[in-house]
């Protein structure tokens, strides 16, 4: 039996995603051997999220939350999100998820989680039925 690190099991989650490179490791788990270029996907850890709005071409809301989730990425309601992180801010209405918006512009307002690459930008405009990412503020209210 074999055992992982987090870091080794991540590794091996993300070798099915576009333009990841096989940065291996050795007998201990966890421990890197080959070289990280700028174009190795590493994962972005706990930063803060970084939204956006991603249009879909003929894909379901749920095919399209499943592209979205296996990249790391997750629904975003920056502007929910912002206020909460704001002490005594009044909290707008939180959305419960985008069914309703996605079914009118086939468009999901997301971010970026721990889990997400490096490179997730790039992978999400290469997942086939992704017609569009563009950049949003944390100011940004998903209606």
């Amino acid at each position: 039996m074999q055992y992982y690190t987090p870091g080794v099991v991540a590794l091996h989650s993300f070798a099915n995603l576009p333009n990841f490179a096989d940065i291996g490791y050795t007998c201990g788990p966890g421990i890197l051997r080959s070289a990280v270029t700028p174009t190795t996907p590493l994962v972005l850890g706990d930063g803060p999220p970084i939204y956006s709005r991603v249009a879909f071409q003929l894909v379901p809301y749920d095919e399209a939350l499943a592209k979205i989730t296996n990249l790391g990425i997750r629904l975003a309601d920056p502007c929910f999100e912002t206020a909460y992180q704001t002490p005594n801010a009044q909290l707008p209405p939180l959305v419960q998820g985008q069914e309703a918006p996605f079914s009118v512009t086939h468009t999901l307002v997301v971010a970026t989680s721990h889990a997400a690459s490096t490179l997730w930008r790039s992978q999400l405009r290469a997942t086939p039925g992704v017609s569009k990412v563009t950049s949003v503020s944390a100011s940004y209210c998903v209606p």
